[in-house]
């Protein structure tokens, strides 16, 4: 018997009312990432931990300062982690694509972008929308939109193109260009859903 794969975006779409709701989180660290970073960190935690040991913690005993080191050091990863894993969330409606409140018409968004801060003045892949959803079908699950694109192949070698570099690796973002603002749309993402995303909106929304 063979069983049907099972399919994920890296994101969730979900009917609402007139439109669609679009979530997901950014990549988070993994243990492996975690692991690669707690060394280096633990060099910058522990003579922090010993000067507040030896200053405004000093009713601590010095052997405090390599406990406290190690609290620091899961503390900031914590943070990191944190910083990494920020949640997402933006509606597709009929009229254009809302986010935070603000509603965005399809016309006056100028492209659909995915870039990376760690390679700073490039865009790895852009679609342009064209003003409006087409409605079709039944309900928001019907719209579709035209849009112009790079192919998928040549926005997949342009990312990989990036290497293997930690922090570029969970630090790809979906951007929506308004007028002469840049509005985020999803941050610290990994190459598969930046990729996904990025299809989606140009392709399958």
């Amino acid at each position: 018997m063979t069983n049907a794969a099972t399919f994920d975006r890296g994101f969730q779409v979900e009917e609402q009312g007139e439109g669609l709701l679009i979530t997901g989180t950014g990549a988070g660290l993994s243990i492996g990432r975690m692991i690669l970073l707690f060394c280096p960190l633990l060099f910058l935690a522990m003579p922090t931990a010993f000067y507040l040991v030896n200053g405004p913690l000093g009713f601590l005993p010095e052997s405090a300062g390599y406990p406290l080191g190690v609290f620091i050091n899961v503390a900031v990863l914590w943070g990191i982690n944190r910083l990494k894993s920020a949640r997402f969330a933006f509606r597709l409606l009929p009229s254009g694509l809302q986010r935070e409140g603000k509603l965005y018409p399809y016309q006056e968004i100028g492209e659909v972008f995915i870039d990376n801060p760690h390679m700073k003045g490039q865009t790895f892949a852009s679609g342009g929308i064209v003003p409006g959803f087409v409605v079709a079908g039944s309900g928001p699950a019907g719209m579709t939109a035209a849009l112009s694109m790079v192919t998928a192949a040549d926005t997949t070698s342009r990312i990989i193109g990036l290497g293997a570099r930690m922090g570029a690796s969970i630090n790809y973002r979906i951007n929506m260009r308004h007028g002469n603002r840049i509005v985020r749309l999803a941050t610290s993402l990994d190459e598969n859903t930046a990729l996904s995303l990025f299809g989606f909106l140009t392709q399958d929304a």
